[in-house]
């Protein structure tokens, strides 16, 4: 049984950096608990809560369209 499917790349990209970023909130979230985070460590903390928004306004609005001119991936097959 051959399961492939075709993808929008940008999509999979914004998804894998979804991913990181959560892990990272979580991991700082423990860290957090044991010591006060240092001031890079809250700069990208802000960072990573602010994809994990915008990219969520992003879905909601519709805005990750695979036709956008702006978007330079290629559509990717999953295997």
């Amino acid at each position: 049984m051959n399961r492939t499917s075709k993808r929008d790349g940008r999509k999979l990209w914004l998804d894998e950096c979804f991913v990181n970023s959560t892990t990272l909130l979580v991991n700082t979230e423990k860290v957090e608990e044991k010591r006060k985070l240092t001031n890079r460590e809250a700069h990208i903390k802000q960072v990573a809560a602010a994809f994990c928004y915008l990219y969520h306004k992003a879905q909601e609005e519709g805005l990750l369209k695979p036709e956008d001119e702006d978007n330079f991936f290629k559509t990717e097959t999953i295997h």
